[in-house]
């Protein structure tokens, strides 16, 4: 029987987990300075909803395949 992560190394999980932060900290600056500029910009709230579930849906992709790329099968290869 193949463990799960037999497939990654500890490098190559050491790897994915700080490009999961890198691009985490990098989408969360980008997400932020967007919601300010609605805020400032006074645009109606449903830019604003639009917004926050752009980021979430994306949010959930990355994630989802990060954890499959774990498994070895991601469905979007980088």
């Amino acid at each position: 029987m193949t463990p799960l992560l037999a497939e990654i190394s500890g490098d190559g999980l050491v790897h994915q987990l700080m490009f999961v932060l890198i691009v985490g900290i990098c989408v969360a600056i980008v997400w932020a300075l967007g919601r300010w500029f609605i805020i400032v910009a006074s645009l109606p709230t449903i830019v604003m909803t639009c917004w926050n579930a752009l980021f979430l849906l994306l949010g959930a992709i990355f994630i989802i395949n990060f954890l499959l790329g774990l498994a070895g099968h991601p469905f979007i290869r980088w």
